[in-house]
């Protein structure tokens, strides 16, 4: 794992949630401070307000595809279609990895109830299923989005 996939990790150990994690560890090497990247992320973990869909560590991944190759001009058509095969990508691979897309699935279990928060914490699942989806889509932003970035940064 590298140095930034480790941050990552961290972040959500800290009790950041999974979409703070995965977006606010690379949003800076697309020129968006962390104070920045943590606000705008901040309602997409637990799948988006703790609503179970899609998977906050996916989102973040989604935000920074969006940040690397979306489009700034209605012109730029190239850029949007462009954008939206990385997406596409980066979930077939994460749906290869984890099985699944939305929280609910990946947790196996309904978050917002008592026994579904007693199942996450006796099966230790923010520790294994959240890490994991964190670790894979870390992996794809680092050689997908900033492969070039994190070798010139290494040596430097």
């Amino acid at each position: 794992m590298s140095t930034y996939s480790n941050e990552a990790i961290k972040k959500f150990s800290l009790h950041y949630n999974c979409a703070q994690a995965v977006f606010s560890t690379y949003a800076p090497l697309l020129g968006v401070d962390e104070k920045t990247a943590l606000k705008l992320s901040c309602g997409f973990g637990g799948g988006m307000g703790r609503m179970q869909e899609v998977c906050g560590a996916a989102t973040g991944a989604y935000m920074l595809i969006g940040g690397k190759y979306g489009m700034t001009d209605c012109a730029d058509q190239p850029s949007k279609f462009h954008t939206y095969d990385v997406m596409r990508e980066f979930t077939r691979k994460f749906l290869e990895k984890n099985g699944a897309l939305h929280c609910r699935d990946l947790l196996g279990c309904e978050m917002t109830t008592e026994e579904g928060m007693e199942y996450i914490r006796i099966n230790k699942k923010f520790e294994t299923t959240c890490r994991q989806c964190i670790e894979c889509a870390s992996n794809f932003v680092e050689e997908k989005l900033f492969h070039d970035e994190l070798i010139k940064i290494t040596i430097e």
